[in-house]
């Protein structure tokens, strides 16, 4: 599909495309809806810190601990979604090297979610 974009586009734009799947961001317009939509997003993920970290666990075993698991299951789903379809719409395909960073940091800091959510947000932006 972007090789079909790419071919069919007016030659005056191909440089900018190109350097957009780059990772270029000079083209980039205001970063404000992509940023609302990761506060957003945090506001809602963070105070469910504890359940996740409980379904880290397992299903199982957040279900007895009484973690409704398919409604947890379904936002954290919708919320990865739209997470990177905002970094990659915003920054191209270099924003995949973003999604990178959650699994550096929990080598670095364990695995409690409440301490993951906002670092990864911090040093995931920074990349």
């Amino acid at each position: 599909m972007i090789t079909l974009m790419l071919a069919m586009s007016p030659a005056e734009r191909l440089p900018g495309m190109l350097y957009w799947l780059m990772g270029d961001l000079s083209y980039a317009r205001t970063p404000w809806p992509p940023l609302l939509l990761l506060l957003a997003t945090c506001v809602v993920l963070i105070p469910l810190g504890r359940s996740l970290n409980v379904l880290a666990r397992g299903p199982q075993q957040a279900a007895a601990l009484g973690v409704a698991v398919r409604p947890l299951e379904w936002c954290i789903y919708i919320a990865a979604s739209l997470l990177t379809a905002a970094a990659v719409t915003t920054a191209g395909s270099i924003g995949f090297v973003g999604l990178v960073v959650p699994h550096m940091l929990r080598l670095l800091l364990g695995n409690d979610q409440r301490l993951i959510l906002p670092a990864c947000a911090l040093a995931g932006a920074r990349c």
